[in-house]
């Protein structure tokens, strides 16, 4: 059995300037019962170099180096590596709280979890912003991911990002649940992937990560054709998903968050390509297709591409159907 209770996996990117924030906020906290591993992603500038010098200093923190495969590789190296009971995701741009590396591991270890959720605080230059509400107002017991993805969507309290999900590594190797290469956004097709696989999930109250908001990321620059597709591809998958589960409000929470990111990949679409058709489209008609629930469909058709007076025209003739 290994000594090591946590993994804290750490793909590293062009990140000079705030990597070694992001490792003091982990070492800060850390035992010997506590990894480290950065995954190199051939970040082209002196990030290698500034973990080199941690690593002369702590013993449990350990680079792997890859040639540039993106983030989800990165993180997949890193948790096929990983030694520890449970996996922490951490970006490089981000940081940990003060003494919550710990508190984590012990509620999920005393609850037997696959997936303990914490909570993030978006760090802007001028504000904090959180959720609002905490994902234990809506966990309250142990339940299945399925039940937990459903109220959380419901209660509009749903952070598909991987950095809050404290997952057991177990779970994620024997249920294969990598993170898709080469896919832009892909926690929003990871995270409901890990839930719909979870039998135990269960919530924390601590607010654990710091996400520093950044202009030049991956996430914010402006779009281009792989956000397109990863957008397209995710709202698909998740329409998929929905065909596996007995829950009609979970169900029905899947094609309300597909048709969202339909709407921002066809929105990017419009703008860089303004004369071409999608190579994916979701339509009144699929929405109807689908039966769901008239608030639900209502929902999702404002996020179409309908005018007033046709989305007008599309509500009468359910009402009349």
């Amino acid at each position: 059995m290994s000594k090591y209770k946590l993994s804290v996996i750490i793909p590293i990117y062009n990140v000079e300037e705030y990597i070694a924030k992001c490792l003091d906020s982990v070492l800060s906290q850390a035992d010997d019962t506590i990894e480290i591993i950065c995954v190199n992603d051939e970040s082209p500038d002196n990030s290698r170099a500034i973990i080199e010098e941690y690593i002369k200093k702590y013993p449990q923190l350990i680079c792997i180096d890859q040639k540039n495969k993106g983030l989800s590789a990165a993180r997949n190296a890193g948790i096929r590596a990983a030694k520890g009971e449970y996996i922490v995701l951490l970006d490089s741009d981000d940081w940990l709280d003060n003494d919550v590396l710990f508190k984590l591991y012990n509620t999920a270890k005393s609850k037997d979890v696959d997936v303990l959720l914490g909570n993030v605080k978006w760090i802007y230059p001028d504000k904090i912003y959180t959720e609002k509400a905490n994902t234990a107002d809506v966990i309250t017991e142990v339940m299945t991911g399925k039940q937990a993805l459903e109220a959380l969507m419901s209660r509009e309290v749903y952070v598909p990002m991987a950095y809050n999900s404290i997952c057991k590594r177990s779970f994620l190797v024997e249920n294969e649940l990598w993170f898709k290469d080469g896919l832009i956004y892909e926690d929003e097709l990871w995270t409901p992937q890990v839930l719909f696989k979870a039998d135990r999930v269960y919530a924390s109250d601590i607010y654990h990560y710091n996400y520093l908001q950044r202009d030049n990321t991956i996430t914010t620059s402006k779009g281009n054709q792989k956000k397109i597709d990863s957008f397209f591809y995710i709202s698909q998958q998740l329409i998929e998903m929905s065909k596996y589960t007995d829950n009609q409000l979970l169900k029905e929470q899947l094609w309300f968050r597909a048709v969202v990111l339909y709407h921002r990949g066809y929105k990017m679409h419009q703008l860089i390509h303004p004369k071409e058709s999608t190579s994916f489209k979701i339509t009144w008609i699929d929405l109807k297709d689908a039966k769901l629930s008239y608030e639900i469909f209502n929902k999702s058709l404002g996020f179409l591409d309908y005018n007033k007076h046709q989305r007008r025209y599309v509500r009468l003739i359910i009402k009349l159907c």
